[in-house]
């Protein structure tokens, strides 16, 4: 069987790939000199492909039984995912990136209270002004926190969070994954928190699910933190509560339009961490999505259900 892989791998990784892959698998590698059309062709000749080909492939292949995504994210393929699901399975990354995004929204989140990401200017401009912020400086401590979205990465946040005898609520429209269930109660809780984190996966329910309304109720006194996607808020409504000062600070993994443009109004609000959606990264995250790759693949010519199945809908 024919595997076309479509992911950028360093040395470590694409060696770990070859000495997994089993005889009768043959890899196909994508060509980013060749253009687009001439991919296709060496794509539709395999049964499986690793990594995050483009959309219109999905349908347009007849040989194609299974891809397995190199991220969680899988919006782009939605339109034409029922269709492929009748002949096809697809798979992502769910719970593969809890941790290091957890992390990352814990570091921003200090950077700001901490007054980290101030000294660090400082510090380049060789200025003190110890004293001075001191009393500036917030604590994490008891902070109330909100979590939109109660998947692996709302509740690696909340493992991580437990630790400052903070009050965390996490709202799911699942009730089983989450504290609050509908977005009246969610909202009723915005008034009092003190940081609020959006890790919603972006689809319909979810588009601008933060918007002008939602950053209204919260206290000027309140973070923001997005790790989750850029299309979940309402970017111009965010960026006014920043220089106006309507919230205490932001910080965004991800945005609407990424990478973000040069001059976009982003890059020049205040007390604003943007981690250029680095969040998921870490030094074995190229061998960690190999692994990931090559444990279902064992499980597919096996004939074994797949982990992390994505399904239409």
């Amino acid at each position: 069987m024919n595997l076309f892989r479509h992911i950028t791998l360093d040395r470590e990784a694409e060696e770990m790939l070859h000495a997994g892959l089993p005889p009768e698998v043959q890899l196909i590698a994508a060509n980013g000199a060749d253009p687009e059309e001439r991919q296709f062709e060496r794509f539709s000749e395999c049964e499986i492909a690793f990594g995050n080909i483009p959309a219109s492939w999905l349908s347009r292949s007849a040989a194609l039984r299974w891809l397995q995504l190199e991220s969680v994210g899988f919006e782009a393929y939605n339109g034409a995912l029922a269709e492929f699901g009748r002949r096809g399975v697809l798979t992502n990354l769910h719970g593969f990136f809890g941790q290091p995004v957890a992390e990352s929204a814990l570091a921003g989140i200090m950077a700001l209270k901490r007054g980290i990401d101030r000294l660090t200017l400082l510090k380049e401009r060789q200025e003190w002004e110890g004293s001075t912020l001191r009393p500036q400086l917030g604590l994490l401590q008891g902070a109330k926190t909100l979590i939109a979205g109660g998947g692996n990465i709302g509740h690696s946040i909340r493992k991580l969070l437990s630790g400052f005898d903070a009050e965390i609520l996490i709202y799911d429209r699942h009730p089983e994954r989450g504290d609050l269930s509908t977005t009246d109660a969610f909202d009723g809780e915005l008034p009092s928190a003190d940081v609020v984190i959006a890790c919603l996966p972006e689809n319909e329910a979810s588009k601008h699910f933060f918007n002008e309304r939602r950053f209204a109720l919260m206290p000027p006194s309140a973070l923001f933190v997005n790790v989750g996607r850029g299309g979940v808020v309402d970017e111009p409504a965010l960026i006014k509560r920043l220089k106006e000062g309507q919230i205490a600070g932001a910080v965004l993994d991800v945005s609407c339009t990424e990478p973000l443009p040069h001059g976009h109004e982003l890059w020049n609000c205040p007390n604003t961490v943007i981690t250029q959606h680095t969040g998921g990264g870490s030094k074995g995250e190229q061998t960690g999505k190999v692994a990931v790759f090559l444990d279902n693949l064992s499980r597919y010519i096996a004939g074994q259900p797949l982990k992390r199945i994505v399904t239409a809908g």
